[in-house]
């Protein structure tokens, strides 16, 4: 989206002495030269243009230097909105691209707030919010972590300058959003630098927001379950621990709207089915912690939506670890009559079954019942019967080294 320009009538360009004339000349030519050269960026007048903004001083501009400043940041914004609409499809935008835009966001700092520009502390935030998205995308979380910290800094300028009373509603519905959009950005690139407190924090922050932003639920649900699944494949025992406390604040989350609603989420709408994912995701961590009465507790809820094979599966493996072998069992052969089943999970359950129990006539009747089911393939006999053939000598073992 292009940001309207600054009419040529408020920039002025009378400077008030030959320096920042022949500054704002010289700076407006490499603003002219980009936009010529679009969409091709050349780095040299990128480096040009951050070598001619160094030679100002901010506090020796005059107010129509500031303006046109403004008003040349925009024209390098839009200049860059153009190329980024006129791209190929799966073209990405590349470093230079980034750092044009970064140079417009700091084009803006340096000429600072000015009165004829409304709410221009909160514009100067959008603009490095947005090239913080571009970097962290570029994987240039550094960066990316700088813009998003400047920006943080320069939105919290207008509640000290005039205070939340004198927005109106829309203007005051338009800031929460962005700070919900900035809290959140800045969480995922804190995340990915391994500051996992900042990032807890931030996204603490963003909740803080969803009472005037219902509509963000999901969306910071879905973060929330995403830092989830990242921790619960670490391989750390802590980090797995961690896991569940993400998923739960997720749950929290979703579990919220049915309050400010009054109704029930749990099977239907976006967030709810959001919501059956994350107990999914839920059980599943608590079995990877061994906590199976918990797991188990998830599935009490997952049995309340449509049948999802997904279910049963998680319910074997938490009976199975409590050593209740014949419910476990009962499990097993509700995975097998689900149609939904993947062949692979039907095989992972039959294992489950056959390492937790010396008894292996239920492992034989759903191996035959999963034959039955795929009699063309051979293969499939063929892992299961070494399975069970595993299992017999390994009992047959025990029971030798036991005389």
């Amino acid at each position: 989206m292009q940001i309207s320009e600054i009419s040529s009538s408020d920039a002025g360009a009378g400077e008030s002495n030959n320096h920042e004339g022949e500054a704002a000349q010289r700076i407006e030519k490499l603003v002219s030269d980009v936009e010529n050269a679009v969409p091709l960026i050349k780095p040299d007048t990128v480096q040009q243009l951050r070598d001619s903004l160094s030679l100002l001083v901010p506090v020796q501009m005059s107010e129509n230097l500031r303006l046109c400043l403004w008003k040349l940041s925009y024209r390098i914004w839009n200049a860059c909105v153009g190329m980024a609409n006129n791209a190929l499809p799966g073209q990405d935008v590349d470093e230079e691209h980034a750092k044009l835009r970064h140079v417009a966001s700091d084009m803006l700092l340096l000429a600072g707030s000015i009165d004829t520009v409304r709410s221009s502390h909160l514009k100067m935030a959008m603009f490095f919010y947005r090239t913080g998205l571009i970097w962290h995308k570029l994987s240039n979380y550094g960066m990316a972590s700088l813009c998003f910290e400047k920006a943080m800094e320069l939105s919290c300028k207008p509640k000290e300058d005039q205070g939340a009373d004198s927005l109106s509603l829309s203007d005051r519905k338009e800031e929460d959003q962005f700070m919900f959009d900035l809290y959140v950005a800045r969480a995922k690139t804190a995340w990915n630098l391994s500051q996992k407190a900042l990032a807890c924090s931030l996204l603490g922050r963003a909740r803080g927001l969803l009472s005037v932003l219902p509509e963000s639920r999901q969306d910071l649900a879905e973060q929330y379950l995403q830092n989830a699944k990242y921790l619960l494949a670490e391989p750390e025992k802590q980090s797995q621990t961690e896991s569940i406390k993400y998923m739960e604040h997720a749950i929290e989350i979703c579990s919220e709207a049915n309050i400010s609603n009054g109704r029930e989420i749990l099977g239907g709408g976006p967030l709810g089915c959001l919501r059956i994912k994350i107990l999914r995701y839920l059980a599943a961590g608590h079995l990877q912690n061994e906590n199976f009465e918990n797991a188990l507790k998830c599935v009490a809820i997952l049995r309340g939506v449509p049948d999802h094979p997904s279910t049963a599966f998680l319910a074997l493996k938490a009976l199975a670890g409590l050593n209740r072998f014949e419910e476990a069992e009962k499990e097993l052969y509700a995975l097998l009559g689900h149609n939904g089943t993947p062949v692979e999970v039907c095989i992972s359950a039959i294992e489950i079954l056959a390492q937790g129990t010396e008894e292996l006539d239920a492992v034989k009747k759903a191996f035959f019942i999963l034959q039955s089911r795929y009699p063309t393939n051979k293969e499939l006999a063929v892992r299961i019967l070494e399975k069970l053939l595993r299992r017999q000598a390994s009992t047959a073992s025990n029971h030798e080294h036991k005389k």
